[in-house]
């Protein structure tokens, strides 16, 4: 009798840790950042990394940590921007309304301090992808970032519906982990 007890707890014990395995959902990997980019003469030791971007090899130097990060934003979406005159194709990050104002905030700063180019970069699982100029203080609606690629054209468009599509399964993806471990 002692040896049947010992087995129907086994059992029983691995069905239940069975059961827990498939409803706990692994955490996502995925992450979108965006960095805002250093002064050229910063003094903050090890507050900043060099990133090279891919396409035009183009370096520069961020702070860390991020402004914002997968759970600042709500949507990628792909468009059009006009600037003085030309279509700029490109990605808007729409930001939730409790996470906008740091965006805001930083984009102040480095106006007010001069920082020369002042970019905010777009990095995806460690890799950066796009940039987006500050011209002003970054309105809620204004994260537009120009994606890096060699294509050009209806190629480009594409390429950029499917960075798109991709980000938004990330934010979903995150979305529904914080759902669950909140509950």
């Amino acid at each position: 009798m002692n040896k049947m007890l010992k087995k129907i707890i086994f059992f029983f014990s691995a069905g239940i840790l069975a059961l827990l395995a498939a409803c706990s959902k692994p955490m996502p990997r995925h992450a979108i950042d965006v960095f805002l980019e250093a002064p050229t003469r910063s003094s903050s030791f090890g507050l900043h990394q060099d990133i090279v971007m891919p396409v035009s090899g183009v370096k520069a130097r961020i702070t860390t940590p991020p402004v914002a990060d997968i759970d600042s934003f709500t949507n990628a979406e792909f468009l059009i921007q006009e600037d003085m005159g030309e279509a700029i194709p490109g990605i808007r990050l729409q930001v939730k309304a409790e996470k906008w104002l740091q965006i805001y905030q930083a984009s102040g700063e480095a106006i007010a301090e001069g920082r020369g180019l002042k970019r905010f970069f777009l990095v995806v699982d460690g890799n950066p992808v796009g940039y987006c100029l500050i011209r002003r203080q970054i309105r809620r609606d204004d994260l537009f970032f120009v994606i890096e690629s060699r294509k050009d054209g209806r190629e480009l468009a594409e390429e950029l519906r499917e960075v798109c599509f991709v980000l938004n399964e990330y934010i979903l993806e995150r979305r529904e982990y914080m759902k669950d471990v909140k509950h």
